[in-house]
């Protein structure tokens, strides 16, 4: 009676909760419809992309030589080898210099897939290489979705992972690569890609310090002994550990550990090193104009076209100069924006700014390494079809910083944004997937033409490098009629 007289009604509370549950019933059904339609569209985006990296590995089992080494390859890991089989293999060998690298990881994993095959599997080092690319794509998008920046729009997340990883496979799978993807060297870049990204993992939350110094430490090891590019890894591990401590995240004794073990490096990657008499000593390209090493670094970081097979100079300086001023305003942007919030700094570890700007300075390092290198020999250089695998890394920086600014400001473009990629991915994707397996069956033909004329080659026992054979043979190598020889005597290249 009591609740009567306040105006309690039972009927009128039993009807306020059913209709209550019923709308809550309708949000659930709303919230999980949304969930499974975002599932299903970014799941959607993800296997439109895979069409690329599907094709490569197709056309790989398909088209690729089985026992058809590619320029450098006659020398490295060829001539180790031939030792191997004749019995005059040496330990040191693997880490003697072939150019201004010692490939010692490389060189190693030839070394142990021809024992384990019983033969050099050319096809085999493709598939190797195919998926050490794929790794590198998997290691930088799960980088961008554990970064601050995208653990703090929940929501969202999924629409990161599907945009950042779509965009790599188009950037890594591309005509642009189709050349390079072709090399069973294609391992030794990759790898120096791989241990820097891995690298970047040290400035998120979960590794410890031990953890940190060991990544900064043996990252740079792996990739100097890879390829002569890894180099650049050294300072940028001496940079990074600089960041970490300024940031309170290692101590000084992890910092000067850090810092003398990969002065080490550099001093033990030096020890017997001879320069090659065949290519530009580093002081000759000092003594080039300034302009001309600039315009050799704008070439080598706008050397990446998703739709081009061969990157021409307009394209590559157009591509070059846009990533350098994007990169260059929306960093001054973000130093501007920040500096008027006092709370936040540039640089903030985990941050996409700070991976952006990480990125862009590894790129810049390697295109100033190879500019020391190749500017010499001409400035088109820089668009040599196997420095498209490090170029990539230049629209990846400025991804970063792109990305890490839309969602500053807001992020609900990441769920058009994830339309737009879906739809080029589907259109973009299959267009080039059919050019990529149409170049790779012509680049096919042509060297099964190159092969018959190495019959001919042996038989006049021609010099090389002055033949009409060298000229057309785009395989051939000073050392070929040797160890064409030898490879074939000890059945290396042919197997049984």
């Amino acid at each position: 009676m009591f609740f009567i007289g306040l105006g309690y009604r039972p009927g009128l509370l039993n009807a306020g909760l059913l209709n209550f549950q019923y709308r809550n019933s309708e949000l659930t059904k709303n919230t999980m419809l949304q969930k499974v339609k975002l599932n299903i569209n970014i799941l959607l985006s993800i296997a439109i992309g895979c069409i690329l990296p599907l094709t490569w590995l197709s056309t790989i089992l398909t088209h690729a030589s089985e026992y058809l080494p590619y320029g450098d390859q006659w020398d490295t890991p060829l001539r180790h080898l031939i030792h191997w089989q004749d019995g005059s293999f040496q330990w040191s060998e693997l880490i003697s210099q072939h150019n201004e690298s010692r490939k010692l990881i490389t060189s190693s994993i030839s070394l142990l897939m021809f024992n384990l095959l019983n033969h050099w599997s050319i096809k085999a080092e493709l598939i190797v290489g195919f998926f050490l690319t794929l790794i590198k794509v998997l290691a930088i998008t799960v980088l961008f979705y554990r970064s601050k920046d995208v653990k703090a729009i929940k929501h969202y997340r999924n629409y990161v992972f599907a945009i950042v990883f779509v965009v790599l496979l188009l950037l890594n799978y591309s005509r642009s690569t189709y050349m390079y993807q072709l090399w069973s060297v294609t391992a030794e870049r990759t790898i120096v890609d791989i241990m820097f990204v891995s690298m970047l993992y040290t400035l998120l939350d979960k590794p410890g310090e031990k953890w940190r110094v060991a990544i900064l430490v043996f990252a740079p090891l792996i990739s100097v002994y890879s390829y002569s590019s890894g180099l650049s890894l050294t300072l940028i591990a001496i940079f990074i550990a600089g960041l970490l401590y300024i940031k309170q995240a290692i101590n000084s004794v992890s910092l000067w550990t850090v810092s003398l073990l990969n002065i080490s490096i550099i001093g033990s990657y030096f020890i017997g090193y001879e320069s090659n008499p065949d290519h530009s000593s580093i002081f000759s390209t000092l003594q080039q104009p300034v302009i001309k090493i600039l315009e050799f670094i704008v070439l080598f970081l706008g050397n990446t076209s998703p739709n081009s097979m061969k990157i021409s100079y307009q394209q590559a300086l157009i591509q070059g100069i846009f990533i350098v001023t994007a990169s260059t305003l929306l960093t001054i942007w973000l130093a501007r924006s920040k500096r008027c919030q006092s709370e936040q700094k540039m640089l903030d570890l985990g941050g996409l700014d700070t991976f952006g700007l990480i990125i862009l300075l590894y790129v810049s390092a390697i295109a100033t390494m190879s500019c020391l290198a190749r500017l010499p020999m001409g400035v088109l250089n820089a668009t040599r079809d196997d420095y498209v695998i490090h170029a990539t890394f230049g629209l990846i920086g400025l991804l970063a910083l792109l990305t890490h600014t839309l969602l500053k400001i807001n992020p609900q473009p990441m769920k058009s944004g994830l339309i737009i990629v879906l739809f080029l991915s589907c259109t973009v994707s299959s267009h080039i997937a059919f050019l990529v397996y149409k170049d790779v069956a012509n680049r096919q033909i042509e060297l099964l033409e190159n092969i018959s004329m190495f019959d001919d080659c042996l038989a006049h026992q021609k010099n090389v490098r002055q033949s009409h054979c060298y000229a057309q043979n785009s395989v051939a190598h000073p050392l070929f009629f040797e160890y064409f020889t030898l490879a074939t005597k000890f059945k290396i290249l042919i197997p049984e």
